[in-house]
């Protein structure tokens, strides 16, 4: 009998490896999208947080979800030393940034 070809593939998965990602903290994924930061040249204020902050919670909520995702991306927003434009486009500065924020809240809830 000839076979049918009903032979399963193993179809290599994505993020599945060795190497961890800049954005990649444990077994959660901290990926920052694609944004278009050139409207924050043109905010200020309150305006230029609110745009920041839109972007940046959904990848905090996907990563660590709905518990500490407010308090991680307000913490993030207050900082003064924050480079907003950094936060937006360079996925190594967004994480370092979503682990501070992140480390000082778990060492408060201790």
């Amino acid at each position: 009998m000839q076979n049918q070809g009903y032979q399963q593939q193993q179809m290599p998965q994505p993020n599945q490896g060795p190497q961890q990602t800049p954005g990649q903290m444990g077994d959660k994924q901290l990926q920052l999208p694609a944004i278009d930061s050139k409207p924050l040249d043109f905010l200020t204020g309150e305006e230029r947080e609110n745009f920041v902050g839109n972007h940046i919670y959904g990848p905090i909520l996907t990563a660590f979800g709905s518990e500490e995702a407010p308090t991680v991306t307000g913490m993030i927003l207050d900082e003064s030393a924050v480079d907003y434009k950094e936060l937006l486009t360079n996925q190594v500065y967004f994480s370092a940034k979503v682990n501070e924020a992140r480390g000082i809240l778990k060492k408060s809830q201790e």
